[in-house]
């Protein structure tokens, strides 16, 4: 007669002669065993320690070394899931509520070199060292260090919500680092026209005319529509940007209407007998529009840039160039701000020193006048001065 094997009950545990079994293979872990007397309190802790594990692997937080360190599927897979996999999660939930662009920057972050040495470390096994090495791997340029270590954050944040991380205080450890912010750097109008004069053909010569006249943000510039701007009133309306293939919103969330001057209104003219009245306003030479920003730029600024014998400097400094021909023409910061989608102090911390009134000393000069015409009162000042009349004589 088959002698029937013992079966776990509901509670999943098997009891031996020698001990209990505690049955994980509907975890897919399949069976560990808990070398025990077989007694009714031992039986009641095995119950209670199978019910622990499948609580942590329901969060993702099981390290079965923690409570069978002999078991060869605890050395096969300490510490839940990898750090990849679950930044892999945590990007796809997250991915309904963020821009396309967003995604697929946090995405590279995620994939990134930089973390690959990192990506089948388990969050189990997480703890100070292993921030401070991801830390050392980040690129040492500010704004790049500080990109990655917020995407790092706000992963280790949603582990730590969701009780997946062992360590405490972990999220303290990742301070932005502080860098110098690059000043704008922009072209004097002969420079600019000097760059105009190599680009490589009709199109980007008035792409890049464009970006000096009116400053839109590249991004913005690419997803221009015809159906946006309006000629005879020599105004456009920037409702969107183009980044990494996608559209979204302006920097700023804000829609904001541009008023455009002479030069940039002949582009937009040459423009629209190229393109018709509808689509992109700005095309490439074989007619299709950009899906980013690197298309013109490595295509026709950076030949030109090489080409014109100018000190080599970034697309970007179009934009720069329009906003201080705004302030050193005199126009009032407020209006000069609106046109370039900033807020009046974001647009004065950056552009302040091209005001008219802030170059030449002007401002110290004012001050130095006021203070001769201070010192020189002073120096008359040696008659006695007029003494207050005396409290105990009664005003006539």
């Amino acid at each position: 007669m088959t002698k029937k094997k013992p079966i776990a009950d509901s509670t999943g545990v098997i009891t031996r002669k020698k001990g209990f079994q505690i049955d994980l293979r509907s975890l897919g872990l399949g069976k560990e065993t808990l070398r025990l007397p077989v007694t009714t309190v031992n039986r009641n802790y095995a119950i209670q320690l199978r019910a622990n594990i499948v609580k942590e692997h329901a969060h993702g937080t099981l390290v079965l070394a923690n409570y069978f360190p002999d078991s060869p599927r605890a050395r096969a897979a300490p510490g839940g899931k990898t750090f990849h996999e679950f930044a892999t999660e945590w990007l796809e939930k997250k991915s309904v509520a963020i821009e396309h662009s967003t995604r697929v920057a946090y995405q590279t972050c995620i994939n990134s070199k930089v973390w690959k040495p990192f990506a089948q470390i388990r969050l189990g096994n997480f703890d100070e060292s292993t921030i401070e090495d991801m830390k050392d791997a980040l690129p040492p340029h500010g704004k790049t260090y500080n990109n990655y270590l917020s995407v790092l954050r706000l992963i280790l944040k949603d582990a730590i919500r969701r009780k997946l991380l062992p360590v405490k205080g972990l999220l303290e450890l990742l301070e932005n680092r502080k860098y110098q912010r690059k000043q704008p750097d922009p072209f004097a109008p002969d420079e600019a026209y000097q760059l105009l004069a190599c680009m490589p053909s009709p199109e980007a010569h008035d792409f890049y005319e464009f970006a000096f006249a009116a400053g839109l943000r590249p991004s913005e510039q690419i997803a221009q529509m015809s159906n946006t701007v309006d000629l005879d009133a020599a105004r456009l309306t920037v409702v969107q940007a183009r980044v990494r293939g996608g559209f979204k919103a302006t920097k700023t969330h804000l829609v904001r209407t541009v008023e455009l001057n002479e030069v940039a209104v002949a582009v937009l003219r040459r423009q629209f007998k190229r393109t018709g009245p509808d689509g992109f306003v700005f095309v490439g030479e074989d007619g299709r529009e950009f899906g980013d920003t690197s298309e013109p730029l490595n295509t026709w600024w950076k030949p030109a840039m090489a080409a014109s014998g100018l000190r080599v400097r970034t697309a970007r400094q179009a934009r720069h160039s329009c906003a201080t021909r705004l302030l050193m023409s005199g126009a009032l910061p407020a209006w000069a701000a609106q046109q370039m989608g900033h807020s009046l102090e974001m647009f004065l911390r950056t552009y302040a020193r091209w005001l008219p009134a802030a170059d030449g000393g002007f401002q110290v000069g004012r001050v130095n006048a006021f203070d001769a015409k201070w010192r020189k009162g002073t120096n008359k000042s040696a008659a006695p001065r007029p003494r207050a009349a005396s409290r105990g004589k009664k005003d006539a």
